[in-house]
């Protein structure tokens, strides 16, 4: 926006002064005071002598700078404001100065609410950004304490427990998924144990039933022949339970 302003006021320059051709001030003021005739509504012309005198000027407050610049100047009518103007000045042979100006008023208001705009943004986005982080935070720190807690009643001894995964993919739900699938193979297999374990105990119960029997008998009798036939048949029983 500033150079296609730049270019306009450039062209507007060059219609004033060819700038091929060397001007003096004197030379300069009848161009001037025709160009301030036919200049359009925000558009500045000022004519400086060699001596810094303004010679011809539709500013109140005009600009002396030679070459690009910015310039605010406090407009009373019709109600009081400041304007700023973007300035060509040309230096002339003599030593004058051609100041050709535009107001460039909505340009700087453009600018700033660009400028204003875009930290209103930026600041909403560190805010959204900086409060999704405090939330993502807390609810890892959560399902951390869940995890923990769930653990805890696992290694009291109940198996049935598994970790809570939640709606999102993320690596507390792959971890989640992968400690449940352990937990369910530990489980099956501590039935299965527990299984054969009812099984050896079921297999047991009737060899060892029989063998308190006939101790039992043998206590009871005084027979010293039956007790020292008990004892061999006690010993195979016992090899045919460890069998």
């Amino acid at each position: 926006m500033v150079r296609t302003l730049d270019r306009q006021i450039g062209n507007e320059a060059a219609e004033i002064v060819d700038p091929g051709e060397i001007l003096r001030t004197a030379v300069a003021m009848e161009a001037v005071r025709e160009a301030q005739s036919e200049v359009v509504h925000g558009t500045f012309v000022t004519l400086i002598d060699p001596q810094g005198h303004v010679v011809a000027t539709n500013l109140a407050d005009p600009s002396r700078m030679q070459g690009w610049s910015w310039h605010n100047l406090i407009v009373m009518h019709p109600a009081s404001h400041i304007m700023t103007t973007r300035n060509l000045g040309i230096r002339l042979a003599d030593g004058g100065l051609l100041v050709v100006g535009e107001d460039a008023t909505a340009l700087v208001e453009l600018r700033q609410r660009l400028v204003r705009s875009f930290f209103i943004g930026f600041s909403i986005l560190l805010a959204l950004g900086l409060g999704a982080g405090i939330v993502l935070g807390q609810n890892a720190v959560s399902r951390i304490k869940d995890i923990n807690a769930t653990l805890e009643s696992i290694m009291g001894g109940d198996f049935s427990r598994r970790l809570t995964r939640s709606s999102y993919r993320n690596e507390l739900d792959d971890l989640a998924v992968s400690v449940n699938l352990m937990l369910d193979r530990i489980e099956f297999l501590m039935e299965n144990l527990r299984q054969v374990g009812n099984e050896i105990a079921h297999d047991l119960r009737s060899p060892l039933a029989r063998l308190r029997e006939g101790l039992e008998l043998a206590q009871l009798g005084n027979d010293e022949t039956l007790s020292r036939s008990v004892i061999p048949w006690a010993i195979s029983e016992t090899d045919s339970i460890l069998a």
